[in-house]
């Protein structure tokens, strides 16, 4: 039986890639935790949020967390997301097929059920953002690995700063970038695509969706290429063969990264922090994912790594799960749920940070029981219908022996 062109083997699946997957999905679920929660916080004179109960704890919690995952949760996302274009990539053309089809067929899946899921659940999705990106990285998804790495290193020194060169161009005369070209790309981005005054979402037509979700793009595009050309240099491959200096090489990039966002914190912050913003955060990342690899190649370590593959298998899945149920039960306060029914009169950020980690190890621990009895997540099996334009096998065969049981 013919295979679907987009399936990976077993045998061919790089575990270590849904390890990775499964710990950023955590990441990216603890940094949007307050927003998933309509939890309002302001924030104090160090610039550190505080929530409602303002408490040592909490901004103790929330400061550790900003400092080690905020703004490097998303770009690890995107790196893996760069790694897995390029492994389907290869793939498929080793099949014989046409990959640039399958993976556009795969990025418009992806843009319709993120339109939806921004338009409709939460407006913090990155879905449609990566669905962009991915029509994006198709122009260089068959590049070597040099070619790559000039991009990549052209992309930050272009795009470092346009997220908030788009989103401040209402006051562009005011407003100095560094960058020339970077400028003038913000203007014409804004003169082209971007009619009327309005930005609300609810009068604005789609395609002022898609555009609103496109300003995120190139300043993430450094971190798809990134991944596109980690796994063109085999960095999955050759990193557990030189562990010292592996190990060596994560620790200094996390140290570097983590000492730059302290920076950035600060009130009293350099400018060489803030200039180089991406590449410090894509430091700490770049950090943990050596981490996770150096780990996962372990014997001892693949212990405390093991547990986020299956929930990294089916990332899309508990994506789409985690946004859905924490934006039903915290409507519209924030906590309306909880002192509606009398269990709480108000939500600590301690008590909703434990609940959300009890809610991901109901993830893992449901998603490797899916997984025993299905080849993928819901959205994965959608996701891939979408695709190969035919419906794979959802159900796994049990063995005859079970079978005649």
């Amino acid at each position: 039986m013919e295979k679907e062109i987009t399936s990976i083997e077993s045998n061919q699946r790089i575990q270590v890639l849904d390890q990775l997957r499964g710990f950023a999905l955590l990441l990216i679920f603890l940094m949007n935790l307050p927003a998933l929660s309509r939890i309002s916080f302001h924030y104090t004179d160090t610039l550190i949020p505080a929530l409602r109960d303002d408490s040592v704890l909490t901004n103790f919690l929330l400061h550790l967390l900003r400092l080690l995952f905020e703004n490097s949760s998303r770009p690890l996302f995107a790196f893996m997301f760069g790694i897995s274009m390029v492994l389907i990539y290869d793939n498929v053309k080793r099949r014989g097929k046409n990959p640039f089809f399958t993976l556009f067929r795969r990025m418009f899946v992806l843009m319709l059920i993120g339109y939806i899921h921004f338009s409709f659940i939460w407006h913090g999705d990155i879905l449609l953002m990566y669905a962009l990106a991915g029509f994006i990285l198709l122009l260089f998804i068959s590049m070597s690995a040099w070619p790559l790495l000039l991009f990549t290193l052209l992309s930050t020194l272009l795009f470092n700063e346009m997220q908030s060169g788009i989103l401040m161009y209402i006051d562009e005369e005011s407003f100095n970038l560094s960058e020339g070209i970077q400028f003038n790309i913000t203007h014409m981005i804004k003169n082209l695509f971007w009619w009327g005054t309005d930005y609300s979402f609810d009068s604005n037509p789609i395609v002022k969706k898609l555009l609103y979700q496109f300003q995120f793009v190139l300043p993430h595009l450094f971190f798809f290429l990134a991944g596109m050309l980690a796994y063109r240099l085999n960095i999955f491959g050759r990193l557990p063969r030189y562990r010292v200096a592996g190990w060596m090489i994560a620790i200094v990039l996390l140290a570097a990264g983590i000492y730059g966002k302290k920076r950035i914190l600060d009130i009293e912050t350099s400018f060489w922090a803030l200039d180089n913003e991406n590449l410090i955060n894509f430091s700490v990342s770049l950090g943990i994912a050596f981490v996770i690899i150096l780990m996962s190649s372990s014997r001892r370590m693949s212990i405390l790594t093991r547990p986020f593959a299956a929930v990294g298998r089916m990332a899309f899945t508990n994506y789409l799960l985690q946004s859905l149920v924490f934006v039903s039960i915290f409507i519209p306060s924030g906590e309306s749920f909880f002192r509606d029914h009398g269990l709480i009169n108000q939500m600590p950020y301690t008590i909703l940070l434990l609940l959300s980690l009890i809610f991901f190890g109901l993830q893992m621990w449901g998603s490797h029981i899916w997984l025993r009895h299905f080849h993928y997540g819901p959205f994965e099996w959608l996701w891939r219908w979408g695709t190969n334009l035919k419906l794979p096998p959802m159900r796994r065969k049990l063995p005859a022996a079970k079978e005649n049981t």
